[in-house]
C-alpha cells in the first residue's frame, strides 16, 4: 500500500508556504478482490415477477426469465472505504477474498500504519465467518486506542444483517457480533439482467449492489456506525402484486436499508 503524508503544514499561514507532500510504500498482508456474496434461498418477489411473463410484462413492463433468484451480492472490491487517524497511527479496512473452512468468502482485511516518523505496519490481520461473508467495512477508533469495524454480513445461514467487530486497545481483534439480523434475501432491481443495473451492458447485465457502504464515527466514547441490511418483511409474490411496499416495510423496486447502531468499544 502507498502511505500518503503531507507535512509541515503549519506554513500554511504564511506569505510563502511550504508542505511536504511525500509518499511511501509500505508491504502489507495479502489482499484480493472479494467473490460475490451468496445469498441464502427465501422470498424475492421482483425477481419471481420477472421470471412470469403475465406478471413481468403486466406489472413492471419488461421480464427476465433468465434471472437467479435470490442472485448473489456485489462484494464490492479492494478500496478503502474509511481511514482513522489517532494517536499517531493510521488505520483502514477493506474487502478481500479470503479462504475459510475451504470456502472462498468475502471478508475484511485491515491495517494500522504507524505514521508517526517513516510509515510502517503496526497491526494487521483478517476478518471472516466460516458460513456468511463479511463486507463493507468502516473503521472509527476512539482516543484511548480501541476500536470498531462495521460490517454488513450475509451467506449461508443469515440474510444480509448488520454487525460489527471491536478493536482492543492492544489492536486485537474480538468475534462479530450481529446487531440485527436480515430477515429477508436482497430483492433489489440491481439484482436483476432486465433492469440493466451495468450501465446499458451488451446483453444487459445484473450489478447486485448491495445498498450504499458502511460508516463509522467517533461521538465522545462510543463509535455511531451503519450498514445495510434488509429489514423488510418477508413477502410472496401475490402480496407483493397487492402492494408493492409489503406493508410499508420496503420499496417496490428494492428492500435494503440502512442500520444505525451505537457502540461502546
Amino acid at each position: 500500500m502507498i502511505v500518503w503524508s503531507l507535512r509541515n503544514t503549519s506554513s500554511l499561514n504564511n506569505a510563502h508556504p511550504s508542505p511536504a507532500l511525500s509518499a511511501t510504500f509500505v508491504d502489507t498482508e495479502h489482499y484480493t478482490t472479494p467473490p460475490p456474496s451468496n445469498q441464502k434461498t427465501g422470498p424475492a418477489p421482483l425477481g419471481q415477477c420477472l421470471q412470469v411473463p403475465r406478471c413481468g410484462d403486466n406489472v413492471l413492463g419488461l421480464s427476465d426469465p433468465s434471472t437467479v433468484i435470490p442472485g448473489a451480492i456485489d462484494s464490492l472490491d479492494g478500496r478503502m472505504q474509511q481511514t482513522w487517524y489517532d494517536a499517531g497511527k493510521l488505520w483502514t479496512a477493506f474487502g478481500t477474498g479470503m479462504l475459510v473452512n475451504g470456502n472462498t468468502r468475502a471478508g475484511v482485511a485491515y491495517v494500522a500504519f504507524n505514521v508517526a516518523s517513516s510509515p510502517s505496519v503496526a497491526k494487521q490481520g483478517y476478518i471472516g465467518n466460516a458460513s456468511n461473508n463479511v463486507l463493507m467495512p468502516a473503521i472509527a477508533m476512539t482516543p484511548n486506542g480501541k476500536g470498531v469495524i462495521s460490517v454488513s454480513l450475509t451467506g449461508d445461514s443469515l440474510d444480509p444483517s448488520s454487525a460489527f467487530v471491536r478493536i482492543g486497545a492492544g489492536g486485537s481483534t474480538g468475534p462479530l457480533n450481529l446487531v440485527a439480523a436480515g430477515t429477508a434475501p436482497l430483492d433489489d432491481f440491481c439484482e436483476y439482467n432486465a433492469f440493466d443495473c451495468a450501465f446499458n451492458g451488451n446483453p444487459p447485465l445484473a450489478r447486485p449492489r448491495f445498498g450504499d457502504y458502511g460508516a463509522a464515527v467517533v461521538d465522545g466514547n462510543r463509535i455511531l456506525i451503519a450498514n445495510e441490511n434488509v429489514a423488510s418483511r418477508p413477502c410472496l409474490l401475490g402480496q407483493w402484486v397487492d402492494d408493492g411496499t409489503c406493508g410499508g416495510t420496503r420499496a417496490p423496486l428494492a428492500d435494503w436499508g440502512t442500520r444505525l447502531s451505537s457502540v461502546t468499544p
